[in-house]
């Protein structure tokens, strides 16, 4: 009789009770989907977190070209604020072929590198090869005692009449007398000094 009963108020109220159903599944999808939202905001904001830790951030630096007398001539990455010596002692110090005078006098060992800088260290062998150059040109200088008149005028500044001046004033102990002589002023002496020879 009692189930009876029952039966007949839930088929009676079937409605209301299927909405009251509904209501509470809706409620509580909606819950889940809030509660996953706040725990994926968090993670995201601790992944965040990780992303920006000071440990993280790499060291300035800077690149350099060493070359010339040193044992490892090359391209290296140096801290920034290093010195010409540090660039030395990265490229394994200097080499035997060193000129340690040239050094002293020419390089300022304390001086701050910067990026993209470019460093030759003197060398004996340079010297050499610059003393050489140097005689080769000496033996092909012309000759103001026996060069010809088109040889002469092949000089800046001097032209037809300089160098018939040139040569009537023949001979000459040393190139200095163009200008003693007055045959050449200071400025055009100077000029052409280092391409000229009595012998």
């Amino acid at each position: 009789m009692q189930f009876e009963v029952i039966a007949q108020l839930l088929q009676k109220h079937r409605l209301p009770a299927g909405l009251v159903v509904v209501g509470l599944f809706l409620f509580s999808t909606g819950l889940a989907a809030t509660l996953g939202k706040r725990n994926n905001t968090e993670v995201k904001f601790e992944t965040q977190e990780k992303q920006i830790t000071p440990t993280q951030a790499s060291p300035q630096s800077i690149v350099i070209d060493i070359g010339g007398a040193v044992e490892t001539p090359g391209v290296y990455e140096m801290p920034s604020g290093s010195r010409i010596k540090d660039a030395v002692f990265k490229a394994g110090g200097l080499s035997s072929q060193a000129d340690q005078e040239q050094v002293s006098l020419s390089l300022n060992l304390a001086a701050v590198l910067s990026d993209g800088q470019k460093i030759i260290i003197p060398s004996q062998l340079e010297e050499s090869r610059n003393s050489a150059v140097a005689g080769t040109t000496a033996s092909e200088t012309i000759n103001i005692n026996s060069s010809s008149q088109s040889e002469l005028e092949s000089l800046s500044g001097i032209g037809p009449v300089r160098a018939a001046e040139i040569i009537s004033n023949r001979p000459y102990g040393d190139i200095k007398e163009l200008v003693s002589k007055k045959i050449l002023g200071q400025t055009i002496y100077d000029k052409i000094k280092d391409q000229i020879s009595v012998y």
